[in-house]
């Protein structure tokens, strides 16, 4: 599924009538796990389908899996933004558990009987949520899965969230085996005694022959020139959904602070988000207003990358952006706050740059290595052929592929 993390919208192939949710079932999907089906059942457990990267994520790895699986896809809240995106030909089965509360006991009992129905030989569970849900409900169904969790968080960012996790932790313990997306992330969680019996790293990865620099020089200068920006000026991309912990306020002083040195720069915003109406008056109150645009979500964010010299990610908590990669694969050097697995992605430097996290001094100084001319040439080289090598699609599919095999074969 080609995206860029939080930054656009899905490409809405269905209306919003034909996937309201009904619980306990899914939108009329083919197979209902009928005893003459008898290819493998794997369970995909998430929370809902919000627009985030574990969601997105998730279902590229759903469109993805064999057609010589059962797959049923299971999610406990209703937000659908994302649905569209997967392809419900693949599902043996859709199934909305309608989880009104934090912990919902009786989503746990639908899900149990989901799980005495179809009898799955593994249970996917996209973050740690939905493998309360999965272990809670095991207690007392007769199916014995092997229990995959893949975990796309680093840091808890309010105390609601720690006292969750203390919550989770035996559940974590009790898993089969856990995917983190990163080194970074697995040692600050193993630093934390948080572990499962079998703990790996499978890196996100994204299609580099979708996400591959396509627009000409024409047709980029074409582009800005719809902004109102000339060829020469330089502009600095975020995709990234309009949260608190994106920090797109901090590009914003970055750059305010640079204007006032006579360096100026453009800011193109792709993406929506509750802070936008925050950030057009921080706008106003910077004196950006002919320097920042805000695209508002896009169904596709290519021809937006490209028009930029680079793209940043400023945020204050991230795990493995797969925004990042993204712009990383149409050649777009990459500024990232040093946080979660920002140091795998990009060496300082020679793919792009990384600087303190919360520090928009440190940023502006980036911004203006950035700016030094014939900086970002080789680096858009490097970012591109450092996708190509390490963060592929098709090397993440391989990745996941074998640890289904591990599983599934045994």
């Amino acid at each position: 599924m080609p995206h860029a993390d939080d930054g656009h919208g899905p490409d809405l192939r269905v209306s919003q009538a034909d996937i309201a949710p009904t619980p306990g079932r899914g939108p009329g999907l083919g197979h209902d796990g009928s005893a003459d089906d008898r290819r493998a059942c794997v369970v995909v457990l998430m929370s809902s389908f919000v627009h985030g990267g574990a969601e997105r994520h998730a279902i590229t790895l759903v469109n993805h899996f064999s057609r010589s699986l059962r797959v049923v896809l299971v999610y406990l809240k209703p937000d659908l933004s994302l649905l569209p995106h997967v392809e419900r030909e693949r599902l043996a089965d859709l199934v909305f558990l309608d989880a009104s509360r934090w912990l919902d006991f009786d989503a746990v009992r639908r899900l149990t009987r989901l799980l005495d129905t179809h009898r799955p030989k593994l249970v996917l569970c996209i973050n740690i949520h939905p493998l309360m849900y999965l272990h809670l409900a095991l207690r007392k169904s007769r199916a014995a899965p092997v229990i995959v969790d893949i975990f796309h968080t680093t840091l808890l960012r309010t105390w609601k969230e720690r006292a969750q996790m203390v919550l989770y932790r035996p559940f974590i313990w009790a898993t089969d085996q856990m995917v983190f997306v990163c080194q970074n992330q697995r040692s600050h969680w193993r630093r934390r005694a948080l572990f499962s019996r079998r703990n790996d790293v499978i890196h996100n990865g994204v299609d580099t022959a979708y996400f591959a620099p396509r627009l000409s020089a024409a047709q980029r200068l074409q582009g800005r020139d719809r902004h109102g920006w000339r060829s020469d000026d330089r502009v600095v991309g975020i995709s990234a959904v309009l949260r608190p912990e994106k920090a797109h306020r901090l590009l914003l002083e970055a750059v305010a602070r640079l204007k006032a040195e006579g360096l100026n720069w453009k800011v193109l915003i792709i993406g929506d988000g509750p802070e936008r109406a925050a950030l057009e008056a921080d706008v106003l109150r910077l004196g950006l207003l002919r320097d920042v645009h805000i695209t508002g979500l896009l169904p596709d964010v290519r021809e937006a990358i490209e028009l930029c010299d680079v793209m940043a990610l400023v945020s204050v908590s991230e795990t493995f952006s797969i925004a990042a990669l993204e712009a990383m694969a149409l050649s777009k050097p990459m500024i990232l706050s040093d946080v979660g697995g920002a140091s795998e992605q990009v060496t300082h430097g020679v793919h792009g740059f990384l600087f303190a996290s919360r520090d928009a001094g440190a940023l502006a100084g980036v911004l203006r290595e950035c700016a030094q001319p014939g900086r970002l040439p080789e680096l858009a080289r490097q970012a591109r052929a450092r996708v190509e090598k390490e963060f592929s699609l098709q090397a993440m599919l391989g990745a996941y592929g074998q640890l289904l095999a591990r599983h599934l074969d045994r």
